[in-house]
């Protein structure tokens, strides 16, 4: 799986948040971020997100990293 080809979908992490049952709020505490950077990374209002910041919402979420990628590829189907 080449880096080039995946890419962090945000709604797939607010579809994750909503599978485990999770407000923003409580994603944001336990990532331990704000409930604004949070909603704006949510919202696909920040362009710039350092990878330790999505591995912290991951966690979070109570799932693997990878999880919140998607390739390209699968997005066609």
């Amino acid at each position: 799986m080449k880096m080039e080809k995946n890419r962090i979908k945000k709604n797939r992490i607010k579809k994750l948040r909503i599978f485990r049952g999770l407000l923003q709020r409580e994603i944001a505490e336990k990532s331990g971020i704000s409930i604004q950077t949070f909603r704006a990374i949510e919202g696909n209002k920040n362009k710039t997100i350092k990878l330790t910041i999505y591995r912290k919402i991951a966690v979070a979420l109570d799932f693997k990293l990878r999880d919140l990628f998607i390739n390209d590829e699968e997005e066609d189907n």
